[in-house]
């Protein structure tokens, strides 16, 4: 027996995250800052019993080993990248972005590159883009564009031809000529998605405690929560798993790479059917997104690890792909676009001025969606009467683009 006194590793520790370059082979960690006390692994080991006739009673044989099994949960902020993706800056390397390498594994889609500049202020929609950056800006991107009245603002991309982009919802005026049109991280699912995740956790003091799990997804619950900050809580599955050992894990003190959590402070909502490009803010006193990853591992009798052979994309497909659920102060438009089955766009913006006069966004685009069942009437806050429902995501068919991004039935964006 060898007991010690240590300070558990969710609370004080260091925790690494990296995709896998094939199933439960992972490739170099990177260091990633969860919410403290918010990571928990699971490492177990079910015995298979054995029963064999015997003379004696209660003749209890030992079990035998059956497959490991794994999980870690953990929330992580939703950050935005130190670096702002203007015309003149690079992509960050994956470990100035470890929430990249998470959520890109669990959608399986992401789409980011450098920004760009307009060329030409053809319309309140429309800008033309320096030239041959087109491609940095395709159909269905979320985008960061100039706004003459309001600054900085979301849109989503609708078309793309060449340098020529048009965008939803519109600003108040044309841009002007040299206007950083900046980019995210734009965030999709993908129908065939094998991406796998490894992560591991060391505890400080004594490196003989880490622990490593291997050949892993799972499920995405995004949050945002009024006067909180912005997270996404991880439930993850994992199909082989070692530790504690000593794993040459660090535990020297390192800096967040990324810039600061963003609070759930300025946040907006348009809520409009897509043919109205006008941004109006509407009122939700609560608003929680609902995903469907449909992640699951593989079970194989040969050739796998741990009986899994790797990781897909297999439930729900005939399902949404995300649902979000608002509660609002009464309002009887929303029968009138439930009992006409109303195609709505609904975009989520939350941002944050920063010192230097710029401003950074996170984004949920859901670009065609509908009400599902009546709106039901609720006693809320303050005994007022509120409007509860739920929006079903559909398959974007506004964008000029049939690849997955372009017609994704949800997109999350940070830049």
């Amino acid at each position: 027996m060898s007991q010690v006194t240590i300070i558990s590793p969710d609370h004080i520790g260091a925790a690494y995250v990296c995709e896998e370059t094939s199933f439960t082979t992972p490739d170099t960690f990177v260091r990633m800052h969860p919410v403290a006390n918010s990571i928990e692994g699971g490492a177990t080991q079910p015995g298979i019993a054995r029963s064999q006739l015997a003379p004696r009673a209660w003749n209890v044989l030992d079990t035998v080993d059956g497959y490991k099994e794994g999980t870690v949960t953990f929330a992580h902020y939703l950050q935005p990248t130190s670096a702002v993706l203007d015309h003149s800056t690079s992509v960050p390397s994956t470990a100035n972005n470890p929430l990249n390498v998470i959520l890109k594994a669990l959608f399986g889609g992401v789409s980011v590159n450098q920004g760009t500049q307009v060329a030409t202020a053809t319309s309140e929609s429309a800008v033309t883009v320096s030239s041959g950056h087109g491609s940095r800006v395709p159909a269905g991107q979320i985008v960061l564009v100039k706004d003459p009245t309001d600054g900085i603002l979301p849109a989503r991309v609708l078309t793309r031809s060449t340098d020529d982009i048009t965008f939803w919802p519109s600003l108040s005026g044309a841009g002007t000529i040299g206007d950083e049109i900046i980019n995210t991280y734009t965030w999709y699912p993908t129908t065939a998605n094998t991406r796998s995740l490894a992560v591991a956790l060391a505890a400080v003091g004594n490196s003989s405690l880490q622990w490593e799990w291997l050949g892993g997804t799972g499920d995405l619950e995004l949050m945002f929560e009024r006067a909180q900050l912005a997270q996404a809580k991880i439930t993850g599955k994992f199909a082989s798993w070692s530790g504690p050992s000593a794993l040459s894990l660090s535990t020297s003190v390192v800096s967040d790479p990324m810039a600061a959590p963003m609070a759930v402070r300025s946040a907006k909502l348009y809520l409009q059917p897509p043919a109205t490009t006008t941004r109006t803010c509407y009122l939700v006193d609560s608003f929680k997104v609902t995903l469907k990853l449909g992640m699951k591992h593989l079970e194989t009798l040969t050739c796998g690890t741990e009986g899994r052979r790797g990781v897909f994309r297999s439930e729900g497909l005939t399902d949404a792909f995300a649902e979000i659920d608002c509660e609002v102060p009464i309002d009887t438009g929303l029968d009138t676009y439930w009992s006409a089955k109303t195609t709505l766009s609904a975009m989520l913006s939350i941002a944050v001025d920063t010192s230097g006069g710029g401003r950074r966004y996170i984004v949920v685009d859901a670009a065609r969606c509908s009400i599902v069942d009546k709106p039901a009437l609720k006693r809320g806050a303050g005994n007022l009467a509120t409007y509860a429902f739920k929006l079903r995501c559909h398959l974007d068919t506004l964008t000029s683009d049939t690849a997955e991004l372009g017609t994704a039935p949800l997109r999350l964006a940070i830049g």
